[in-house]
């Protein structure tokens, strides 16, 4: 969590406002919250209380916000040094983007670089019917774009494409061509894992659903084969 805070506390823009939120967890993490909002207090807010998952606290982070523009981090992610003037740059040369993105850095437990996932312009009708090419860590939005389509769906896994599908109707998504952040995968985490895969197509694809994919889809036939292959 410290190599989180530090990639936004040393990011060459200054404005920004870094909100944890957390789930009453035991593992010494708020000793070092705490540690540096006493530092950094107009910087460094977080709160610590029983959540429904990753999609409420979301929401919580959201309600807490001040600012003008969202992004979000897990608390062992980290942002490029210039991802957030690259952001803020890029809203104010684009005024009609409501949402920006650009490319995900995959790294190791040590930090190492695995590999380098490359965002693609997004395009409502595929995003639907076969994938989204944006990775959460490097996805930015204006606050009217929460007002807008509304708060996470916490009954569902995957929140965040629900959220993006709903916002591709309304609102204008702009790629930046450079790398915004880098998101740790564990060996032997669940998320590294084939279950992991399997869990990954069927929740994708039980969304996409709500806004016309079906089993013909290429999202379809993912989930499909993916039940196959691995049941």
């Amino acid at each position: 969590v410290e190599e989180c805070i530090q990639s936004v506390l040393n990011q060459s823009y200054p404005n920004i406002e870094h909100i944890f939120v957390d789930g009453v967890s035991t593992d010494g993490t708020l000793d070092i919250l705490a540690k540096y909002k006493t530092k950094y207090p107009d910087r460094i807010r977080f709160i610590s209380e029983k959540d429904r998952g990753q999609c409420d606290a979301w929401n919580k982070g959201w309600l807490l916000a001040k600012g003008q523009i969202f992004g979000w981090l897990g608390s062992d992610d980290t942002y490029q040094p210039d991802a957030v003037e690259t952001v803020v740059r890029c809203f104010k040369d684009t005024p009609d983007a409501y949402i920006v993105f650009g490319d995900t850095n995959m790294m190791n437990e040590t930090g190492a670089l695995v590999s380098r996932v490359y965002a693609e312009d997004f395009d409502l009708a595929k995003s639907i019917s076969t994938q989204c090419y944006m990775y959460t860590s490097s996805v930015f939005y204006k606050r009217e774009v929460v007002a807008t389509v509304g708060p996470l769906d916490t009954t569902i896994n995957v929140c965040d494409l629900d959220f993006y599908l709903r916002a591709g109707k309304v609102f204008k998504f702009q790629r930046i061509e450079k790398t915004l952040s880098n998101f740790r995968i564990h060996k032997g985490s669940f998320t590294g894992s084939k279950d992991y895969l399997m869990f990954y197509a069927r929740e994708n694809y039980n969304v996409a659903k709500r806004y016309g994919a079906n089993i013909f889809s290429p999202r379809g036939r993912n989930y499909a084969l993916m039940s196959l292959t691995h049941p």
